[in-house]
């Protein structure tokens, strides 16, 4: 006899008209432990385990850097778990009728913070002179986008740390970095830097000559 999927079978056999037999069987799953999760902000989830026929099942903790419990119990297929820890773990999903297991991923991440300040080169300049701002980010992500603002006023071409610019006298000049990491605090992203102001001394003029 094959069998194609899991279940439970009645199989009944005829040997003589007066001669007849059933026979139960009961086919179990692979364990199949569900798709891996990556969860932002939590520590808690439910797993999605597959449920065995026969004998039942059991999870345990293979790895991470807390502790995992299991709610109502490890031989639910479905627990809601809880970490003590964020982090990554690995979980096993075993069956016990055919000694097979799957393994699962979740990831726990916790939310960033996200920040930035700036800082100029230098205090002061004489008229005329560049200063060099540079954005000194926090939780900006592999991919951030930045903004710098002269006077509140957007600058064209300048999603970069650095933004050289030819400040006067009374000019403020601050960023705004939009992270691209994907689970912050929330009301961080985008965040707004201090206004850096400097020092703008005028150029000393030549004095007239008399006759």
């Amino acid at each position: 006899v094959t069998v194609v999927s899991a279940g439970t079978f009645v199989l009944s056999y005829t040997l003589a008209a007066d001669c007849y037999a059933e026979k139960t069987i009961s086919v179990n799953h692979q364990a199949n432990a569900g798709e891996d999760q990556i969860l932002c902000g939590v520590l808690t989830t439910s797993l999605n385990g597959n449920d065995p026929i026969v004998d039942g099942g059991f999870w345990s903790q293979v790895d991470g850097p807390g502790i995992i419990s299991f709610t109502p119990d490890v031989t639910s297929p479905n627990p809601t778990i809880t970490a003590t820890h964020y982090g990554t773990y690995t979980l096993n999903w075993f069956h016990v009728t055919c000694s097979s297991f799957d393994f699962v991923t979740i990831t726990f991440n916790e939310r960033k913070q996200v920040g930035v300040s700036v800082t100029a080169n230098t205090a002061a300049i004489c008229a005329g002179e560049t200063v060099t701002y540079t954005a000194n980010p926090q939780n900006g992500g592999s991919a951030p986008v930045y903004q710098w603002y002269v006077n509140d006023i957007p600058q064209p071409n300048s999603n970069n740390t650095i933004f050289s610019y030819n400040p006067q006298a009374t000019d403020l000049v601050h960023v705004v970095l939009t992270s691209s990491e994907d689970c912050v605090v929330l009301g961080s992203n985008p965040a707004t830097s201090n206004s850096v102001s400097v020092l703008v001394k005028p150029l000393a003029t030549a004095p007239t000559a008399i006759e």
